[in-house]
């Protein structure tokens, strides 16, 4: 006698083709998901990627940038100290030449006899053994003294 299906049978040979077709289904979201989950994480990477790019280009400019200011500021405080070093400069000469204010170059007789000449060149050593001296000798050293141009 040959087997004959029942209907109980027929429900279970259905309910499995159902299961094999879900599960089936189930694979292929499975790996839809994980096709989805792989090109995600290229798709965040690439935009991370791009990110560090932009965020190091920006860093470099910004580096670049600083250093121009940085430079140009040095550059400033070197002409600043400059203008300040002329001055001191200026001031040093003025103090100078306020010091030496009524002093009278003296030359006695004989350093002229013996250096009288008509040479342009000659003469501009004529002075070297000058004698120089104040009109009044304490008030030149007080000025020395104080303004401490000359120390003990």
């Amino acid at each position: 006698m040959a087997y004959v299906p029942t209907s109980t049978d027929n429900i279970f040979e259905n309910l499995h083709k159902q299961l094999r077709d879900e599960r089936r289904n189930l694979e292929e979201c499975s790996l839809l998901l994980d096709n989805t989950l792989t090109s995600a994480k290229d798709e965040i990477e690439k935009a991370v990627k791009i990110e560090k790019d932009s965020c190091a280009k920006k860093m470099a400019e910004l580096e670049t940038k600083l250093k121009n200011e940085m430079e140009h500021k040095l550059y400033l405080a070197e002409q600043r100290h400059r203008l300040e070093i002329d001055q001191l400069k200026k001031e040093h000469n003025n103090e100078l030449i306020s010091l030496f204010e009524g002093v009278h170059i003296v030359l006695d007789d004989d350093t002229v006899k013996a250096h009288e000449t008509t040479d342009k060149e000659e003469s501009d050593w004529l002075y070297d053994n000058v004698i120089a001296g104040p009109q009044n000798m304490t008030d030149l050293e007080r000025e020395i003294f104080e303004d401490d141009v000359y120390e003990w």
